[in-house]
This record gives structure tokens, sequence and C-alpha cells, in this order.
């Protein structure tokens, strides 16, 4: 009989270690699906970031090619700008010298 008492409790005992274990096995196994999960969170972050850094760099070379159009318009304007300035002054010195050769005709005393 001793030794059926004895059996019985290290069934017991056996019974209350697989118990423990089992408990720890589901406390893995949930810390295993919460990390699969935070993985996946992280992985989908991680997308968006790398698709935000991609919109961000089409941005940055669309604004580079505009400011090169930009600065190529401004030197086009600006050399525009250029010969008009000498040809306002060509023409400032060619009404000067008209001018100055109408003035040797006298028009006062024609109407």
């Amino acid at each position: 009989m001793e030794k059926f008492k004895a059996q019985s409790e290290k069934i017991t005992e056996a019974k209350q270690d697989m118990n423990v274990l089992s408990e720890n096995a589901a406390k893995v196994q949930n810390s295993t699906k919460d990390t699969e999960t935070k993985t996946t969170m992280m992985n989908t972050a991680k997308d968006n970031l790398s698709s935000i850094i991609e919109d961000l760099s089409a941005i940055s070379e669309q604004n580079a090619a505009s400011t090169q159009e930009t600065n190529a318009s401004m030197e086009e304007l600006n050399a525009t700008f250029s010969i008009i300035a000498d040809s306002a002054k060509s023409l400032q010195e060619i009404a000067d010298q008209l001018k100055e050769e109408i003035s040797f005709f006298d028009l006062n005393g024609i109407e």
C-alpha cells in the first residue's frame, strides 16, 4: 500500500509538472504569436516608410528638374532683356542723331 501511495504521489507530481509545462508552452506559443504579429506590423510600417521615401525622392527629382528648367528660362530671359536694352540704347542713339540732323532744317515757318 505504501508503494501505491508513493506511486500515486509521483503521478500527481508528474501531472502538476505536465500542467506547468503545458502552461509554459501556451505562454511561449502566445509570445510567439505576439512576436509574429508585431513583426508583421513592423514590416508594414517599413514598407510604408519605404514608399514615403520613394515618393519624396521622386518629388525631389521633379523639383531639381524644375529648378534646372527655371534657371535655363531665367538665363534666356536675361539674354532677351540684354538684347532689348542694347536695342533701346541703339534706338536712342538713332533718335538723337535724327534729332540733330533734323535740327538743321527750320520748320517753324511751315504750317
